[in-house]
């Protein structure tokens, strides 16, 4: 410190002598246009007006058919390095592109319609020189447009290589790379890889060194109805399972197509009601990733464990609440259809018609009722003295049911009659598609014989 500094000048001016030496690093912000007219000015301008200024700005407009370029081409900054593809190759090489044609100690992200904070690269940079086990970092990314929330992420490299198991833990609008690590490492985008590609970049990176976000809110993140996220979704989920299944196989598990698709979801927290094999094949999952890895140690045992048991119980706890929101729901729903039901069958006896009236006059019947709750009941009594004669109930309570009449349940033999009536308020085409496979001759819902018999002149 020079002669005479109190502390206060003291600090600045070992500051600005940091400063100083961060900003002889160069480093390269890569940028993948296409068709991003209304925004990519305001991009371009968040990076020319950074705070840290060393830095090449290599712009790839990939075959735009608007106005890209041309805006691009009204800011005469030395630092813009504009590359014209002469057809569309994608986000992915052109990211591959970009990292080639670097010359940076650091490669930064950037998308086009996004709006970097200017002390972002200042921020990095200086991350990044204190943490030199760091290969690739991001930050905290706030949103506009849409909508306008902060989104943070975990900050740490132990928690953050286990949470890589579920999805992506860095905004790729955020990283800043070490570009010797992916040089001496042969590391790149994988260019198979159309969506989520720095999901699998990420990954790949944090097998070599430590990954890590800093708790600084680093891009204005735009929201918009255009974006891949929201278009692609699909083929963004089957990207993004590409990478989960390497990290699983890296400790030698290899999933079947249904597991993959129960683990996905828990990866995403795609709360929805599930079954018990659901919830098994899970369970099974979950312990199969820690006892292996109390073998490989690819990740801390006692973090996993810990990060693995806490999500499944959350997940299992929010499925119950839904599964228990369903069964309400289906209840209240079958109520409903109850209600709407016997109200029909009043209507049609005011007209003074009755369920026989569906049947050829003179005429006898032998039917088989199906479902013999109140509403088989109501509809047997209202048959007797009728030509309908009904032989036998169905239903799979058929042992705790006592009747007048025979019962039986679905799985035995059934009789041959002329006709089966299926009083069940839900699921009447499962019912009868199941039904259809062990009988020959016709299967019919009350409600479709009270809706003949209510529109029908008697």
């Amino acid at each position: 410190m020079p002669a005479g500094m109190d502390k206060n000048t003291s600090y600045k001016y070992e500051e600005n002598v940091r400063n100083s030496m961060n900003d002889c690093v160069l480093l390269s912000v890569i940028m993948s246009v296409y068709n991003e007219e209304k925004f990519v000015g305001d991009a371009v301008e968040s990076i020319l007006n950074q705070s840290y200024s060393n830095f090449e700005f290599i712009i790839i407009d990939d075959a735009s058919t608007d106005r890209s370029v041309s805006i691009i081409e009204k800011y005469a900054d030395a630092r813009i390095r504009l590359i014209k593809n002469s057809k569309n190759q994608g986000l992915t090489k052109n990211l591959n592109k970009g990292i080639q044609l670097s010359k940076g100690k650091y490669i930064l992200r950037m998308d086009a319609d996004d709006i970097a904070f200017s002390n972002r690269f200042a921020l990095q940079v200086k991350y990044m020189e204190e943490h030199l086990e760091v290969v690739l970092s991001g930050g905290f990314m706030k949103t506009f447009g849409d909508t306008n929330e902060v989104f943070r992420c975990a900050t740490e490299n132990d928690l953050m290589k286990i949470n890589l198991m579920f999805n992506t833990v860095s905004f790729h609008p955020t990283f800043i790379i070490r570009r010797d690590s992916l040089e001496k490492n042969k590391i790149g985008y994988n260019e198979n890889l159309r969506y989520a590609q720095d999901y699998y970049l990420i990954y790949e990176l944090s097998k070599i060194g430590k990954i890590a976000n800093i708790p600084e809110i680093l891009i204005r993140y735009r929201v918009h109805s255009g974006q891949v996220s929201n278009e692609k979704k699909y083929e963004q989920k089957k990207c993004a399972d590409f990478t989960r299944r390497c990290i699983l196989e890296e400790l030698d598990i290899k999933l079947s197509d249904e597991k993959m698709e129960y683990w996905t979801k828990f990866c995403l927290l795609d709360y929805h009601p599930i079954t018990d094999s659901e919830r098994e094949k899970l369970v099974e999952v979950k312990n199969r990733i820690i006892n292996n890895n109390s073998v490989k140690e690819v990740y801390s045992p006692k973090i996993l464990k810990e990060v693995l048991e806490q999500r499944m119980r959350e997940y299992m706890h929010v499925a119950e609440t839904e599964m228990r929101n369903v069964r309400s729901d289906d209840m209240n729903s079958k109520y409903f259809s109850l209600f709407k039901l016997m109200g029909q069958w009043v209507r049609v006896l005011q007209q003074g018609k009755s369920v026989a009236d569906y049947f050829e006059p003179q005429k006898n019947y032998e039917i088989a009722v199906y479902g013999l709750g109140e509403v088989g009941e109501i509809l047997i009594e209202e048959l007797k003295g009728s030509n309908i004669k009904v032989i036998y109930g169905i239903d799979r309570k058929a042992c705790t049911i006592f009747s007048d009449i025979k019962v039986v349940s679905p799985e035995d033999v059934l009789k041959k009659v002329d006709m089966i009536v299926v009083t069940a308020i839900s699921y009447f085409d499962i019912i009868k598609e199941m039904l259809e496979k062990k009988v020959d001759y016709p299967i019919v819902s009350l409600g479709e014989i009270l809706d003949a018999l209510e529109y029908s002149e008697r």
